[in-house]
């Protein structure tokens, strides 16, 4: 390999272990800094019910500093997997032969994965923290929503719910048209096979876009499967 592609090489694992390691400490704050992930459970199971019981649609300041928190993780997390992506795109053109551009491109495909997920934490990070919650509170929402009650925080919940699938349903709608551009131009070129993974990319990743469109247009039904752990 050359040396741009070793670089190439270095930085992608650098930047891997960055995802890892990174966002926990970046997105740490005076008010937000949780040692592991039981604590941050912990913290939003009394900052949840404080706000629950508070019987308002904004935030009480102990859950909006964890979710805060919780929003600055995942932008984190997307601006590393993003970069890496990009790297791992460079990395696919300057291979020099197939047994080196296949690995590459598995690998970007889970970067581009990992950042569709983490832009969807970062835009709805209520929604995002949401499966932490303690089973009793997902419990009791479950019966709010079976009786048709719209309690502030339950109301709260569902319109970040809508929103976390609209953003991917935006991301799902523009990565599929990147696909199907490409396996176009590559169909145009007599790359056939390449052309037609592109395709198939794009129709798949295409009917994601579609459901969670169709999520994010009426998200009551999709809200009550995640809240019978279905999601």
């Amino acid at each position: 390999m050359s040396l741009r592609t070793n670089l190439a090489v270095v930085f992608s694992l650098l930047l891997g272990i960055a995802f890892v390691v990174a966002p926990e400490w970046l997105a740490a704050s005076d008010a937000a800094r949780f040692a592991d992930e039981g604590a941050l459970r912990q913290a939003l199971s009394g900052a949840y019910a404080e706000y629950r019981l508070a019987g308002q649609r904004a935030f009480t300041p102990a859950l909006r500093d964890i979710v805060g928190y919780w929003a600055r993780y995942h932008l984190v997390k997307a601006v590393i997997a993003v970069t890496l992506l990009l790297v791992l795109a460079v990395l696919v053109r300057w291979a020099g032969n197939t047994a080196a551009k296949v690995p590459a491109s598995v690998l970007a495909l889970g970067a581009l994965a990992l950042a569709a997920a983490n832009i969807q934490g970062a835009a709805a990070p209520f929604a995002a923290v949401l499966p932490m919650l303690p089973g009793a509170e997902l419990a009791a929402a479950e019966r709010q929503l079976g009786a048709g009650e719209r309690a502030p925080a339950l109301a709260v919940m569902i319109d970040d719910f809508a929103r976390f699938h609209a953003v991917l349903a935006v991301l799902a709608a523009v990565v599929a048209l990147c696909f199907l551009g490409a396996g176009l131009a590559l169909f145009a070129r007599r790359a056939l096979l390449l052309g037609g993974i592109g395709i198939v990319l794009a129709l798949g990743i295409g009917t994601v876009a579609v459901a969670n469109a169709t999520t994010a247009r009426d998200p009551e039904p999709a809200f009550a499967a995640f809240l019978e752990g279905s999601w």
